[in-house]
């Protein structure tokens, strides 16, 4: 190193790590501070900000700059830091693991070369750039002595990705892990599940057992299966189920199993679900009731009745059994007397949340426990249900759309055959989508929650011939295979038709106005033609109960642009406010009405 660079680094300030380090001493068992410090609030907006050149051309020249410094004579590694720390490479770049930055083709450094420049790099920089280029160095051979530092920076929210993956490859690393889950928020916190999951280790594993899915939420269905799979959950239940930490673990992943969080429901890839969740109605009575374990118990049933895990492959009477049993427990005086409190609680203090979830749980308790007895069947007809489905609550802990189930002879067909997606909602299916005539018409019945165009959706052609209901043809066009044709006697299925379509009880004042909305602007395009507009989504969510969201598609300009707005809801007349709005659509242009709701142009949603 020559002299006037000695001098050079030694005038920087402190690097990142060390002052990472005094930071994290001030409070040693909490994350660091979001805001505060001076030198953290200024990285925290540098690592927004977007460099002068594109990402490919920033990876491009760090490349670049690898390869020079590993094949020329210069072996300065401050001089390599400074060069690195160019403003005009756009970090960005460099943060996220799936877009890697190139190690150079020619002069490709030995691994423990590497390792030792990535380590002096993320040790002493003092830039976000050579840090995030060294970790990127380490990150095929990181050795257990990288540890301490890679922990270190693993604290930073912005290095925490690329830290916490390293770590979860370096053998004995499982401690640290830990020690990091205790000293980082969600998003890093579901890092850190994910790399422990990784480590063979006790530590990791007791840990994972009482601790990943109850402090902040957890991560996705795939993660809460992999979960369940390495703590052995089955075993750590039936060894010692009178904890009452480890029970609401349980309950967690497998609320989360039935979830579409990762994209896909999870319970069926799950061998020890039956277990569990048998396991579970036998704890039950010994558990102290709260309203969040009712919660969890109540979309289980659901479940078991409708979705995913109605579909597993059950023994004869056992899923019967099961649901009788944990209905059973639920209707009993503590937990009867805790969804009482809680919904006099709600009502008190106009809690709109408390009480849709108390109301939700009191409905899954009051709601049919088998399917309903039809008339007699002839040879290759099948029973054909309909249930309309609501997310048990807003929050972490459930992740849900109002959907529409299909139940054929009691077995949910679309949740079996569409496990990576979602039913399509009421208004899609139920306003004579499922009509049958003469005349064949496909029926889209479920989308995959990443969208169709990524992930596919599953269709199904519908007819009526004589005085049976044909539905044929299916097409899945994501993953899994399609069902077989079924028959269904024509006068059940309408008569299930008409009563899912009359049935009204599962809305709320937005969704009610939403569908209006919705029915009134399909009914006349032309309120929406005359305006170079079209239909992008309407609807309402649980999240915001009060409110409905309308978004349309601009079609004036070379590429359609998305434009909306949400109404609060008028709980006591949303049928004359959803008349009153189609009727301004009809005046005004839906940009000036946006405009005036304080629209925004955010992308559809998942």
């Amino acid at each position: 190193m020559s002299a006037p660079h000695e001098r050079s680094a030694l005038e920087h300030p402190d690097s990142l790590f060390d002052h990472i380090t005094a930071l994290h001493l001030r409070s040693p068992d909490s994350p660091l501070p979001k805001s505060g410090d001076p030198r953290m609030d200024a990285l925290e907006h540098q690592v927004r900000e977007r460099g002068s050149r594109t990402s490919p051309q920033s990876r491009a020249a760090v490349s670049e700059i690898l390869t020079t410094f590993f094949a020329g004579p210069d072996q300065s590694l401050p001089r390599l830091h400074d060069a690195l720390a160019d403003p005009e490479i756009a970090i960005s770049a460099l943060r996220f693991t799936r877009r890697l930055i190139p190690l150079p083709a020619v002069g490709a450094p030995a691994p423990a070369r590497a390792r030792e420049v990535g380590a002096w790099l993320v040790r002493h920089g003092r830039d976000p750039r050579p840090v995030l280029v060294g970790l990127r160095l380490l990150e095929s051979c990181a050795a257990p002595a990288d540890i301490p530092l890679l922990r270190t920076m693993a604290l930073l929210p912005w290095c925490a990705e690329r830290a916490i993956s390293i770590l979860g490859t370096v053998p004995g690393a499982a401690f640290d892990l830990v020690w990091l889950g205790e000293r980082t928020r969600r998003r890093e916190r579901i890092l850190v599940m994910n790399a422990l999951v990784k480590q063979a280790d006790p530590a990791a594993r007791q840990w994972l057992l009482r601790n990943a899915f109850i402090a902040e939420g957890p991560g996705g269905s795939v993660q809460a299966r992999e979960i369940a799979r390495v703590t052995r959950l089955s075993d750590a239940l039936a060894e010692d189920g009178r904890d009452d930490r480890l029970r609401d673990q349980a309950l967690a992943i497998m609320v989360q199993l039935i979830s579409h969080r990762d994209y896909r429901t999870e319970i069926e890839n799950y061998p020890d679900a039956r277990r569990v969740l048998a396991l579970l109605a036998d704890d039950l009575p010994a558990m102290e009731p709260s309203l969040t374990r009712m919660g969890a118990f109540a979309a289980l049933i659901q479940d078991m009745r409708t979705g995913a895990a109605a579909g597993m492959e059950w023994q004869r009477g056992e899923r019967e059994s099961l649901l009788e049993r944990m209905r059973t427990g639920l209707s009993s005086e503590p937990w009867e007397s805790c969804l009482r409190g809680a919904l006099e609680w709600a009502r008190e203090r106009n809690h709109e949340h408390t009480l849709w979830r108390a109301r939700w749980i009191r409905d899954q308790l009051a709601a049919q426990p088998v399917p309903r007895v039809l008339s007699d069947l002839r040879e290759g007809q099948s029973r054909f249900e309909i249930r309309i489905v609501s997310p048990a609550l807003p929050g972490r802990d459930v992740c849900g759309n109002t959907e529409v189930r299909v139940l054929v002879d009691g077995h949910p067909v679309i949740a079996t055959a569409f496990p990576h997606g979602h039913s399509e909602p009421p208004e899609n299916l139920l306003e004579g989508q499922l009509r049958a005539t003469g005349e064949r018409h496909r029926v889209r019945l479920a989308v995959a929650y990443s969208t169709e165009g990524s992930g596919g959706a599953l269709y199904v052609t519908v007819v009526r011939e004589d005085d049976e209901v044909l539905w044929c043809e299916w097409d899945n066009t994501g993953e899994g295979d399609s069902p077989p044709e079924m028959r269904f006697p024509a006068s059940e299925y309408d008569r299930e038709l008409d009563l899912a379509e009359r049935n009204t009880d599962w809305e709320w004042p937005a969704r009610t106005l939403s569908r209006l909305l919705l029915r009134g602007l399909r009914a006349d395009p032309g309120i929406l033609e005359r305006w170079n507009c079209s239909i992008s989504w309407i609807s309402a969510w649980v999240q915001d109960l009060d409110r409905a969201r309308v978004y349309l598609f601009s079609t004036t300009e070379p590429q359609p642009r998305q434009f909306g707005f949400t109404v609060r809801a008028d709980p006591a007349d949303p049928e004359a406010q959803a008349r009153a709005l189609l009727e301004s659509f009809r005046a005004t242009d839906p940009r000036e009405v946006s405009r005036s709701h304080g629209g925004t142009t955010p992308p559809a949603p998942k």
